[in-house]
C-alpha cells in the first residue's frame, strides 16, 4: 500500500486581520497481484467556511499484456483522441501506449510562466483541481500533473504574494499520431457520465479504433451513445513531406429534454511540422462546426443541466477554434523565440475566448535572459463582462561563481496592465537536498517589500517554507510532501513516490544510497527508489559508501522491468 500527499498552509496578516487557508492533497494506492487500486482528492480549509473534500478518481486497474491494453473500473475520463473527454464511472477498456516503444507515446503538456513573488500555482481542468504547489520568484516550469491523458483546456491559477490572481488558458487538445503500418490502437468505455456540477448522469457507450494502413495513411473512426445521443466520427492520418495531416467529420443526433431534435456536422483538422535542420516546430489545430445543430455530449449534458455555473467563463457551443504552437530556433545560436495562440468563438451571440503568448530567450556565456508577453481576452456568452489581460515578463539571471552551491542573480520585470513589478534576489543551493532564496521588489505604486524562503528535500519528506513582507503585510506559506509505502517489512518513508516506484531490501546496509545518493538506506534496511518508468528496464544502483566496514555486498545493482503501478 502507499500514501501519497501534499500539504499547503497559508497564513496572511493585514490590516484586516489574519486570514488562513490550508490544502492536503492525495493519492491511496494498494497493490495486490496485477490488480492496482488507487484513489485520490483534496481537502481544502478557509477561515470562515466549513472544510471541502473534493474527490477525484477511484478505480481498479490492471494491465492486459496480451492486448497491450490497460483494464480500469471505477472512475475515470475517456482518451479524447476522436470524441471530447468526458468523466465516467464504468469499465473502460483501452490500448496503453506505455507498452509501446518511447518514441510511440503521447505528450504531457508543460506549465510554464513567471511570477513576480514565492507564489502559488493551482491547475484546474473541467473544473477539477489538479495540482496546487508552491514557487519561488522568477520562471517556473511544471511537468509532473497527474491527469493529462485527456484533452480539455487547463485553467492556470497564479496568486502572488500580496492576493493578487492571475488567470490564464493553457490549450491542450490530444492530437491523434500516425501510427505504423499494421498497427492499431482501441478503446471502449461502458458505464455512465458523472454527475457534478449539476450535469446530471446518462449512460455512455463508446468505442474508437485507429488502424494504420501503410507507412503514409491511417484511419479512424468511432461511435459514442448516451440517452437521446449519438455521435459517429471518421477520419485519416497521411504523413507527407510537408508534415503530418489529419482530418475526420463527426455527426451527432441529439434530443435535449425540451424535445428538441439536433442534427449536425464537425470538421477537424490537425497539422504539425519539426524541421530539425532549422530548428523549427510547428503545430496548428483547427475545429470548425460548421452547423448550428452539431452538439457535443458535453453541450447536451450543460443544456439538461440548470445549475451549470461559470467557470472562468461561461461556455456556449463551440463554432470555430484555431490553435498555433510554433517555435523557432535563431541561426548562430542567437536564441529561440515562440509563439502560442488559441482562438474559440461560439454560437450564442458574439461570445468568444483568445489568448495569446509569443517570448524569446536566449543564453550568454553563463547568464540567461527571456522576455514573454501574454495577450487573454475572454467574454461570456451573454456579454455581461469581458476581461483582459496583458503581462510582459523579462527575466535575467546571473550565476555568481562556477561552484555547484554558487549563487545566482535573478532580475525580473513586469508589466500588467497599467502597474509595474520589478524584483532582485538571490537563489542559491546550500546542498543537493537544501534550496533557498531571498530578494526586494518594488511597485509602479512605490511600495516595497522583501521575501525569503528554502525548499528541503530529505530523505522521508520535502518541505518548504517562505515569507513575505510588505508594509502593513504579511504573509507565510509553509508546505510538505511525501510518501509512505506499506510491505510486509513495515513502512518506508520517502520525499515523494509515484505511481510506479521501486522498494530496495539491503539488510544491514543502513546508511547506503540509491537513485543517485537521493534516497538512504533506513535502519530497517529499506529506501524507496520513488519513481520508475514502467515497461522499461530500470537498473538500481546502490551506494555502499558511509556503512559499517564489516558489511560487504554480493552485488549493488539490481534489473528489473516494472509494469505500470508496480
Amino acid at each position: 500500500a502507499v500514501l501519497d500527499y501534499s500539504a499547503n498552509v497559508h497564513r496572511s496578516d493585514g490590516q484586516g486581520g489574519a486570514y488562513h487557508v490550508a490544502s492536503l492533497g492525495y493519492r491511496i494506492g494498494l497493490n495486490a497481484g496485477a490488480w492496482r487500486l488507487r484513489h485520490n482528492g483534496f481537502l481544502r480549509w478557509e477561515d470562515g467556511t466549513a472544510a471541502r473534500r473534493e474527490n477525484g478518481e477511484t478505480y481498479f486497474q490492471r494491465d492486459l499484456h496480451r492486448l497491450q491494453a490497460t483494464l480500469r473500473a471505477g472512475q475515470g475520463y475517456t482518451s479524447g483522441e476522436l470524441f471530447s473527454s468526458v468523466g465516467f464511472t464504468g469499465i473502460r477498456l483501452a490500448s496503453d501506449d506505455r507498452m509501446l516503444p518511447q518514441s510511440q507515446r503521447g505528450y504531457a503538456p508543460l506549465i510554464e510562466g513567471v511570477t513576480e513573488s514565492a507564489a502559488r500555482i493551482q491547475i484546474y481542468q473541467q473544473g477539477r483541481l489538479l495540482h496546487e504547489t508552491n514557487v519561488a520568484p522568477g520562471p517556473f516550469l511544471l511537468e509532473d500533473l497527474y491527469a493529462t491523458a485527456y484533452n480539455g483546456d487547463l485553467e492556470v491559477v497564479i496568486t502572488e504574494a500580496n492576493g493578487r490572481e492571475r488567470r490564464f488558458i493553457q490549450p491542450f487538445s490530444a492530437v491523434p499520431q500516425l501510427l505504423r503500418p499494421g498497427q492499431h490502437r482501441f478503446g471502449a468505455t461502458v458505464g455512465q457520465t458523472e454527475g457534478r456540477a449539476g450535469f446530471p448522469a446518462t449512460p455512455l457507450l463508446e468505442a474508437t479504433w485507429r488502424q494504420g494502413i501503410t507507412n503514409t495513411t491511417t484511419v479512424h473512426a468511432g461511435l459514442r451513445r448516451a440517452q437521446h445521443y449519438h455521435a459517429a466520427v471518421a477520419g485519416v492520418a497521411l504523413n507527407t513531406r510537408a508534415g503530418g495531416l489529419s482530418a475526420d467529420v463527426t455527426t451527432s443526433s441529439a434530443r435535449p429534454s425540451n424535445g428538441e431534435h439536433w442534427r449536425g456536422y464537425a470538421y477537424r483538422t490537425t497539422y504539425s511540422r519539426d524541421i530539425a535542420l532549422t530548428g523549427t516546430h510547428l503545430s496548428l489545430a483547427a475545429y470548425r462546426y460548421s452547423t448550428t445543430g452539431y452538439l457535443d455530449l458535453g453541450d447536451l449534458l450543460a443544456l439538461r443541466s440548470a445549475n451549470a455555473g461559470p467557470l472562468l467563463w461561461q461556455p456556449g457551443r463551440s463554432r470555430s477554434r484555431v490553435e498555433l504552437n510554433a517555435s523557432q530556433a535563431l541561426p548562430g545560436y542567437a536564441g529561440r523565440v515562440w509563439f502560442n495562440g488559441a482562438w474559440t468563438s461560439y454560437w450564442e451571440d458574439t461570445a468568444a475566448l483568445a489568448s495569446f503568448s509569443a517570448g524569446y530567450s536566449h543564453r550568454w556565456r553563463s547568464a540567461s535572459y527571456s522576455i514573454a508577453a501574454r495577450r487573454s481576452r475572454a467574454v461570456d456568452t451573454r456579454r455581461l463582462h469581458a476581461r483582459d489581460e496583458t503581462s510582459v515578463n523579462l527575466t535575467l539571471s546571473i550565476p555568481l561563481g562556477r561552484a555547484a552551491t554558487s549563487p545566482s542573480l535573478l532580475a525580473t520585470s513586469t508589466v500588467s496592465g497599467r502597474a509595474q513589478q520589478v524584483r532582485m534576489g538571490l537563489s542559491a543551493s546550500a546542498s543537493d537536498a537544501l534550496n533557498y532564496f531571498g530578494g526586494i521588489e518594488r511597485s509602479s505604486a512605490g511600495s516595497a517589500g522583501a521575501d525569503a524562503g528554502l525548499f528541503y528535500q530529505g530523505d522521508r519528506a520535502a518541505t518548504n517554507a517562505s515569507a513575505i513582507w510588505t508594509p502593513g503585510h504579511l504573509q507565510l506559506n509553509v508546505g510538505a510532501s511525501g510518501g509512505v509505502v506499506a510491505h510486509q517489512g513495515g513502512l518506508t518513508f520517502a520525499h515523494t513516490v509515484g505511481d510506479t516506484f521501486g522498494l530496495v531490501h539491503a539488510t544491514a546496509a543502513q546508511g547506503a544510497t540509491v537513485d543517485h545518493g537521493r534516497m538512504r538506506v533506513d535502519r530497517r534496511g529499506y529506501a524507496v527508489v520513488p519513481h520508475l518508468t514502467p515497461y522499461r528496464t530500470a537498473r538500481i544502483d546502490i551506494d555502499p559508501r558511509g556503512i559499517p566496514e564489516d558489511i560487504q555486498f554480493t552485488s549493488t545493482r539490481a534489473i528489473a522491468v516494472p509494469t505500470a503501478g508496480a
